[in-house]
């Protein structure tokens, strides 16, 4: 928009005539315009106007860049915390487990009542949900930050030792 007034403008017009019955002789005419402002002051505002937009793009350009690296080293972090939970929720289940086989030992032994093993093996079942649970937030994580690179992520990331040598 803002140099459209000092483009150049080209016009053309034509016309012509043809005498069938008066003359045999045909009439013809043409115009060709062509003009170019030299200088158009009522246009620098224009020129302003587009200077300014285009600062204020490349600003939103660097912004944009800005929250997408942000939204990323987040999604990543979000992944290594996922990981750290479902790796705990592992741990958990295996000590139910192990907890589950002493009281039943135990309670074969008589050394227990039955109500030690049922509360063991709801512990149990407690423990498999929760870490069903957290894989399920953990495919999450990993797809959040798939979506935000555009590329698939393989699993296992490794927790960069300045991340941690920096907390």
């Amino acid at each position: 928009r803002a140099g459209t007034p000092t483009a150049p403008a080209l016009s053309a017009s034509g016309s012509g005539t043809l005498h069938w019955r008066d003359t045999p002789v045909d009439t013809a005419q043409g115009t060709l315009r062509l003009s170019q402002p030299l200088i158009d002051p009522s246009a620098w505002p224009l020129y302003a106007q587009a200077q300014h937009e285009l600062t204020g793009q490349r600003a939103q350009s660097v912004d944009d860049r800005r929250q997408l690296a942000f939204d990323t080293a987040k999604a990543f972090i979000a992944v290594l915390l996922a990981d750290q939970v479902v790796q705990a929720a592992q741990r958990k289940l295996d000590t139910a487990r192990a907890d589950l086989a002493d009281t039943d030992a135990q309670a074969k032994a008589q050394l227990v009542s039955t109500n030690d093993v049922t509360r063991a093996r709801v512990g149990l079942g407690s423990s498999e949900r929760e870490l069903a649970s957290d894989q399920g937030n953990l495919e999450a994580a990993y797809l959040q930050l798939a979506l935000l690179v555009k590329a698939p992520i393989a699993p296992g990331l490794v927790v960069p030792a300045e991340l941690l040598d920096a907390g």
